[in-house]
């Protein structure tokens, strides 16, 4: 049993019908609900998955414009430099307010945090609470995909090993699953 929660009823709505897809197309057995109502969400929790963009993508232009008014041009601003700053000063009061429901009302629950800036958040979770969390980023499936498509090879028949996550990752393997190297 997993919940979906947002704040935001329309949103809600859309990834409910994503997971109903998702179900029925597999024919997985899992079972849900749909809330937005956070303490129902993690009351009891084994895990807490976080994935939020404080403010709307509207405050996400501003993290680009000023550093670049200033000569300081970032490919996305999101997780290092000025754009990172900002937004993880936007991002960790709601943060660390999810992490206190998290202590009160599921305590040994981890929080996995899917939200940038990463590192910058996981920080101010292991500062300010007791919540037990990982950092963690698509990247590395991200850059698989796109090794494969260098390679010209679909990802299913493509191999790897990679040590490391997030923004750290390095590839120590590369090959198709018909052993080319």
């Amino acid at each position: 049993m997993f919940s979906l929660m947002d704040i935001d009823e329309w949103r809600l709505g859309y990834v409910e019908r994503f997971a109903k897809r998702i179900i029925s197309e597999h024919g997985l057995p899992a079972k849900y609900e749909v809330t937005t109502d956070r303490k129902r969400a993690i009351e009891d929790a084994d895990y807490v998955i976080i994935t939020i963009l404080a403010h709307g993508v509207e405050a996400f232009r501003p993290e680009i414009e000023i550093p670049l008014k200033y000569g300081v041009d970032q490919c996305i601003g999101d997780t290092t430099g000025p754009g990172g700053i900002f937004r993880g000063l936007r991002t960790i009061p709601m943060i660390l307010d999810i992490c206190r429901d998290v202590e009160k009302y599921a305590p040994d629950a981890w929080v996995l945090n899917y939200t940038n800036p990463m590192s910058i958040l996981c920080s101010a979770m292991n500062k300010a609470t007791s919540v037990k969390n990982v950092g963690l980023c698509h990247s590395v499936q991200g850059g698989a995909a796109k090794l494969a498509r260098w390679l010209n090879i679909t990802f299913e028949e493509f191999d790897y090993l990679v040590a490391g996550i997030n923004h750290q990752a390095w590839y120590l393997k590369l090959s198709s699953l018909k052993g080319a190297d």
